[in-house]
């Protein structure tokens, strides 16, 4: 595996970092997976998994989301996307550096794959340019929240009015994130809810890149996104023969095996056709992170493989 990181220009100018990781010989070159990562953490996480594809030949693209590691210009900026319409700008760069995918694999199945906040963005993505794709992977995601999807659209908004949007609220960290590590006590960090593997957690609580959560505006922006990309008819408007694959753990507070069943409900509702589900029994949020990993990814190229020989 060899790895050529590059910068990628926005539409508004802001640089996105972007991990690449690929195959020694281009022609070994036989598909692309595109990572969109989650909250609070970066693309350069996702490392141990692109070598693992690369072995199967995937070249892998995994851009720091703006607001997030290499592409935030400083600490400050960490969790902040944008002053105005930041959820758009996000999926405007994962646009972007899907055309240039595209321009670099052409004729390439393309997999979008996301995690957490990250399966949210896919998920938009999905809605909007999801016929250049031949596949999709959700992991750690989560359904609709229903009526409390209107409470945090209006704690989010009520909060970014009193403090701005690059302000930091405790009281939107704690609505989101409060009770994740409840059913984990007594817990070591705050972060025990991400995986069983101790020494992960330990990576994840060091890592100067990770941890945070989203700014005031951030929250507004995921906010109004989680209250809109749920509905039945943008979610109708993913091509219905497109093969999804959502993976979870068991015990994941963001939604479990409970919620993570009902959004493949939501989808299969909307019309899609091919929607698989693993859910992993004990795992927590992370689950390339788990101790079970090494399973999770054998279980990840297994479905790509087929996905990718079963799909148009």
């Amino acid at each position: 595996m060899k790895s050529a990181p590059f910068r990628l220009r926005a539409d508004d100018g802001v640089e996105l970092y972007v991990h690449h990781f690929a195959p020694d010989s281009p022609s070994d070159v036989r598909g692309v997976l595109q990572i969109l990562h989650g909250m609070g953490e970066h693309g350069a996480r996702y490392e141990r998994l692109a070598r693992d594809l690369c072995a199967d030949g995937f070249a892998v693209y995994a851009a720091d989301c703006r607001g997030h590691g290499l592409s935030a210009e400083s600490h400050a900026e960490l969790g902040h996307f944008a002053d105005r319409d930041g959820w758009q700008k996000i999926v405007a760069d994962v646009q972007s550096l899907s055309a240039r995918i595209s321009a670099s694999h052409p004729g390439r199945p393309h997999v979008l794959f996301g995690h957490s906040m990250g399966s949210f963005i896919a998920l938009d993505c999905l809605t909007q340019f999801g016929d250049g794709l031949r596949a999709a992977v959700l992991s750690g995601s989560a359904p609709s929240a229903g009526p409390l999807g209107w409470v945090l659209r209006a704690v989010a908004n009520a909060e970014r009015l009193r403090l701005g949007a690059r302000g930091h609220s405790a009281l939107l960290r704690w609505a989101l994130f409060g009770r994740f590590n409840t059913a984990f006590e007594p817990a070591e960090t705050p972060f025990d809810w991400l995986s069983r593997d101790r020494a992960e957690v330990a990576r994840y609580v060091a890592d100067p890149l990770c941890g945070f959560v989203l700014t005031a505006g951030g929250f507004t922006d995921l906010a109004a996104a989680l209250g809109r990309i749920y509905r039945r008819a943008l979610l109708a408007r993913i091509p219905h023969a497109l093969p999804l694959y959502l993976m979870a753990g068991e015990v994941d507070p963001v939604a479990g095996r409970a919620g993570v069943t009902r959004l493949a409900e939501e989808l299969r509702a909307a019309g899609l056709e091919r929607v698989d589900v693993r859910i992993y029994p004990g795992d927590r949020h992370e689950l390339l992170n788990e101790i079970d990993r090494e399973q999770v990814s054998d279980d990840l190229r297994a479905w790509l493989r087929e996905a990718i020989a079963t799909s148009a």
